[in-house]
């Protein structure tokens, strides 16, 4: 952008326009679209840092001075008139940098929270206690139980996801993928995978209670999230992980 039509832009944000340099911002904002579009985005950024009242959001004085335009029309120092326009911009600046590591980086997070009560659960299949088992046990699902007890989750849910479809009547196996799938923080398939546990005669009904109240957490389903943990916690066999359970129903 060229410097004359910079200073009139910074003239007008800074309310010392005079009124030939009104009419020749006018006149320029009508024959250069490049310019017309940097003032309508200029606009835009005051608009925003006024409609968020970042005097009394913004912690940092030096950062709150710098939204506040000059008194009047044409009051003040001059090199303030001049550059308020631009430290409008810095402050806007830091406040989309300050929205986003709110929203991607949260100090005390639901996933950080879930994560932290995520319990590892111990592989009780009959077969890795039993060896030489009556039935042979496929060699697929003795695989995807080595990388499960090896905690390899991400790799684990693939196996299991395959062994489950396979052996549909076997809810063990539904269990065992949902558990891994709650590790690696994919909730919405750890909940496809738990719900039918949860309502079945398995022994592994109870427990399934506690990792499917993580899943729904996960998946920002609260009130799910709190009736089956709270489900869990009430159980005369919801014993092992009550106090996890215990605790992310207080944070909820």
């Amino acid at each position: 952008m060229e410097n004359r039509s910079e200073h009139l832009l910074e003239a007008y944000f800074a309310h010392s326009l005079t009124e030939a340099e009104a009419a020749e911002l006018t006149s320029l904002l009508q024959s250069d679209q490049n310019l017309a579009a940097e003032m309508r985005f200029r606009q835009q950024i005051a608009r925003a840092v006024q409609d968020q009242s970042l005097l009394s959001g913004i912690e940092n004085q030096d950062w709150a001075k710098a939204t506040i335009p000059p008194a009047g029309s044409g009051a003040g120092p001059a090199i303030k008139r001049q550059m308020w326009s631009r430290y409008m911009y810095a402050a806007a600046a830091v406040v989309v940098v300050l929205v986003i590591a709110w929203l991607y980086f949260p100090t005390d997070s639901r996933a950080d929270l879930i994560a932290s009560q995520t319990a590892p659960f111990p592989n009780k299949m009959a077969f890795k206690s039993l060896g030489q088992d009556a039935q042979a046990v496929p060699p697929e699902v003795i695989q995807a139980f080595k990388l499960y007890d090896q905690q390899n989750y991400p790799a684990a849910a693939t196996a299991l996801e395959q062994v489950a479809s396979a052996y549909p009547d076997i809810v063990d196996y539904r269990f065992y993928w949902g558990v891994s799938l709650v590790h690696i923080q994919q909730y919405a398939q750890a909940i496809n995978a738990l719900e039918p546990v949860s309502i079945s005669q398995n022994d592994y009904q109870t427990v399934s209670l506690y990792y499917l109240g993580l899943a729904y957490a996960g998946n920002q389903e609260t009130d799910k999230a709190k009736t089956t943990l709270q489900r869990y916690v009430n159980a005369p066999d919801g014993v092992t992980y009550r106090k996890q359970a215990l605790h992310i129903l207080n944070k909820l």
